[in-house]
């Protein structure tokens, strides 16, 4: 280790499977370099958002590390709150990405860099605030470093080579994570069905070709009127998930994309009456808030969250979670896999996480399942889903 530091090295990824973890092996990395290389050496802990840096924070306190060592730097603070965490003082500092592009000045220069979820630093501002850093120790970690080329040679630039990769099947196998147990809930549209005119009918006559500017019909307009059908007819398409829902035992997560499909998500589940506490959480919610209903669900079962997939597919640990189910409609790797590690966590009794997938006789929503079933053989070695409900409507 003090030769990587002398000699400027020590770089690198790692590739953690949700639930797998992380926080605990970045701590215990940030803790040998303090004891075995240098008791000197600041490190800054980059976060994707506030939740985390709070997250984060409590996690390394829990795995031995002192309060007077470190400090939190995110927007929000009182003024008692950010004379208790002076970064210029700090060994540890633990911070979102945000709050250090808004204020790259009020940070003191680093020894070491460590970015969790560093698969979200692909974007320029991410790319520069790294690249200024002086930090000469500097690792990404993520549950799912991204496919795509372009974007992993980027983190690579930024980082370094992956180092490590541990597989989700491995940790399933040695009984670190959960096993996961799928159920799709298949809802077949009689009147999508019968209609060919609408451009995201599985029988449409109206043809999309992307190399041909006059065709009938463009990318962006099938895409709509399929998010306006859903809108229009919603009561009638996503009850049959919500029944479901309201039969599943332990706490459950609900997973939308689109916020007036998640409101209203929340406000029929409440209008239904299931007798379980629901809570709805997008990107508007208080991380106060959001941190309560984690809380909720640490404590007690029969619960049910709402909550926008991009606050909680990644890095949110709830870890008396039993339920997953997906509201949404995405095919993206890096969205799918980070979401359903939110249910891998073990806890107590509980060695299977149940994924509720919901797929409609749409033309993008059966072609994002398509992919999402390529990702379940992919990470979890799922031929198919465990089970098949039919609807009708």
């Amino acid at each position: 280790m003090k030769a990587l530091v002398k000699k400027g090295f020590g770089r690198g990824l790692i590739e953690i499977p949700t639930a797998g973890g992380k926080s605990l092996i970045l701590a215990s990395f940030v803790w040998n370099l303090l004891k075995k290389v240098d008791p000197k050496l600041k490190t800054l802990v980059l976060v994707p958002n506030v939740q985390l840096v709070e997250q984060m924070h409590k996690d390394f306190m829990s795995y031995g590390f002192r309060k007077e060592d470190m400090a939190k730097f995110k927007g929000g603070m009182s003024k008692r709150e950010k004379l208790e965490n002076d970064p210029t003082k700090a060994k540890i500092v633990i911070a979102n990405r945000q709050q250090v592009f808004k204020n790259p000045k009020a940070l003191p220069d680093f020894d070491v860099l460590v970015a969790d979820e560093c698969h979200q630093n692909c974007a320029k501002a991410s790319q520069d605030l790294i690249d200024r850093s002086k930090a000469r120790i500097r690792i990404g970690c993520s549950g799912t470093l991204p496919d795509d080329p372009y974007q992993l040679n980027t983190l690579v630039g930024m980082f370094g080579p992956v180092v490590y990769r541990e597989n989700i099947t491995d940790l399933q196998d040695g009984g670190y994570i959960s096993k996961l147990d799928i159920t799709t809930i298949r809802v077949f549209d009689e009147n999508v069905d019968r209609d060919s005119s609408l451009p995201f009918s599985l029988n449409t006559t109206k043809k999309y070709d992307a190399e041909d500017p006059d065709c009938e019909i463009r990318f962006d307009d099938a895409v709509r009127a399929e998010h306006e059908y859903f809108v229009k007819w919603f009561k009638e398409l996503y009850r049959p998930a919500l029944d479901y829902v309201r039969n599943l035992d332990g706490n459950t997560l609900v997973l939308f994309d689109k916020l007036d499909i998640g409101q209203q998500l929340f406000g029929l589940f409440q209008e239904m009456g299931t007798g379980k506490a629901a809570f709805y959480n997008d990107g508007s919610t208080k991380v106060s808030v959001r941190e309560g209903v984690r809380q909720s669900f640490e404590k007690s079962d029969g619960n049910v969250l709402f909550a926008n997939v991009q606050i909680m597919s990644t890095g949110v640990n709830i870890k008396r979670l039993h339920n997953l189910v997906f509201c949404f409609s995405s095919k993206s790797t890096v969205r799918v896999i980070q979401s359903i590690g939110r249910a891998l966590r073990l806890y107590g009794d509980k060695d299977k996480a149940r994924l509720v997938d919901c797929v409609f006789n749409f033309k993008y929503s059966k072609r994002h399942y398509d992919e999402r079933l390529r990702l379940y053989r992919k990470f979890y070695n799922k031929n198919g889903p465990d089970r098949v409900v039919d609807v009708k409507i």
